[in-house]
């Protein structure tokens, strides 16, 4: 998935369960910080040296919702929205994401290619889901 979508995801879900934002966009983009990282192209690949590897993990989110549960923490609710969306997209894709302590096996439904059109649709349905949810309270603030 690509970064908007990520991040129209994470603003529309994080107003709708009433987490923070910010942070919720900021975790739901995280995990792609292995493609700027540059690391250099192996002949294998790895957790380590690949895009989709550690930081597409499920065991983050997983100690994310731990800490929350433990804290009660609105901060932790909203990495663990965020990181566990972006990771529950990017499973949607043909290349999914790592499950075990190998690149592969992985998870991956293979329902949405990134830069199709079913990427855009999910794109705006969550556009959408934020005008349902954004509107009540912009109508109200209106002065007539």
């Amino acid at each position: 998935m690509t970064a908007i979508t990520h991040l129209t995801t994470a603003i529309a879900l994080s107003l709708t369960v009433g987490t923070n934002p910010f942070i919720t966009s900021i975790a739901s983009i995280f995990p792609d910080i292995d493609k700027r990282l540059g690391l250099p192209p192996r002949k294998s690949r790895n957790l380590i040296n690949s895009h989709r590897g550690i930081t597409h993990h499920p065991i983050f989110p997983v100690l994310f919702w731990i800490a929350f549960f433990k804290t009660g923490s609105e901060v932790l609710l909203s990495v663990a929205v965020g990181y566990s969306l972006h990771l529950a997209l990017d499973s949607l894709t043909p290349l999914g994401i790592p499950y075990t302590l190998s690149y592969y096996p992985r998870i991956s439904l293979k329902l949405i290619k990134t830069g199709s059109l079913w990427e855009v649709i999910v794109i705006l349905f969550f556009v959408l889901l934020m005008a349902v949810k954004l509107t009540p309270s912009f109508i109200q603030g209106l002065k007539w």
